[in-house]
């Protein structure tokens, strides 16, 4: 499991992550998140 402390955080992983080379090589895996926002 992975956490972040915001949205945008999550975002950023996202957006570091399309442009690697993991992402083009498992392109074809399911990807499965679960958001859960959590109050301070």
């Amino acid at each position: 499991m992975e956490s972040f402390r915001d949205r945008a955080g999550f975002e950023a992983h996202q957006a570091r992550t399309r442009d690697s080379a993991w992402f083009a090589a498992t392109r074809h895996i399911l990807r499965d998140f679960r958001v859960e926002e959590i109050g301070d």
